[in-house]
């Protein structure tokens, strides 16, 4: 799939605001990604390069993608300012700048542009390159490495990739929505959401899910046991208004304060591993 097309359905998704027709618009995404793409396009639409308990973060600002603009269509920092001010997102800052860039293109751009259009896997590796970026200087290798990638880019494409590191992707789904998706994917209804919900219930990674899907359909997930160093997701609570309504559910019961803490997995990666006491 090129990264047109998967920006393309982003455009459509933006302006959907019924969840049904959501669903029924990430299905034909879904089901124009290979089994080797599905997992990083429900990244990608989640405005992520990785589930989320893996902490990979682009940490970038918007001042940091301010200067990527600048630096890729050959404006300067003031200038994407004032229009990033007067807009309030940086997508609308690429439309606006992009045609006007006075630019020799990259060679990756000259392909781009040139009817070889850049592959949503060779985005998401130089995406995921970026973000892995650490040490000294890693800041400017960040603004330089998302700089090329932006000068290679179709406008629609620009547009939606400089809104993922700094967080304001906001398609307006869940990785809920996904499972949904992956159903009416599959049998045209929401009739294996359950299932699908079960296998994420207990691996927690709506790539891994998506991919196991794509490959084997309910079989590749009606098996999917707990695996160390991916969470299980925690149950939770169903909410009752009044004590009496809670004690009524349960029967006799007994009941201690509730602290505020923090939920905590413990992921044994290794059988080998000695646990002191």
């Amino acid at each position: 799939m090129t990264i047109q097309t998967f920006t393309s359905y982003l455009e459509s998704l933006s302006k959907t605001a019924s969840r049904n027709e959501m669903t029924v618009v990430l299905a034909k995404l879904l089901s124009k990604s290979s089994s080797d793409e599905v997992d990083k396009v429900c990244y990608l639409l989640l405005g992520r390069l990785t589930p989320k308990f893996e902490g990979i973060e682009f940490q970038m600002a918007t001042k940091s993608m301010i200067k990527v603009i600048a630096l890729a269509y050959g404006s300067n920092v003031d200038e994407v300012t004032k229009i990033f001010k007067q807009k309030g997102d940086l997508g609308v800052v690429v439309a606006q700048l992009q045609p006007k860039a006075d630019r020799p293109l990259a060679d990756v751009g000259k392909r781009a542009h040139q009817g070889e259009p850049l592959q949503i896997t060779t985005v998401y590796d130089k995406l995921l390159k970026i973000a892995l970026e650490e040490g000294s200087g890693s800041v400017e290798r960040k603004i330089f490495g998302f700089s090329e990638l932006l000068k290679s880019l179709d406008p629609l494409s620009a547009k939606y990739m400089v809104r993922i590191p700094v967080g304001a992707l906001r398609l307006g789904f869940s990785d809920m929505t996904l499972l949904d998706a992956l159903s009416w994917m599959a049998m045209g209804d929401k009739s294996l959401r359950k299932l699908l919900e079960n296998a994420y219930n207990v691996s927690a990674d709506i790539g891994l899910i998506a991919k196991a899907f794509k490959e084997k359909a309910g079989k590749g997930i009606v098996h999917l046991k707990a695996t160390p160093g991916i969470p299980i997701r925690p149950q939770q609570a169903e909410r009752l208004g009044t004590a009496e309504e809670m004690i009524e559910k349960l029967g006799t019961s007994v009941a201690e304060w509730k602290l505020d803490g923090f939920r905590v997995q413990v992921h044994i990666i290794s059988s080998k591993l000695k646990i002191k006491s």
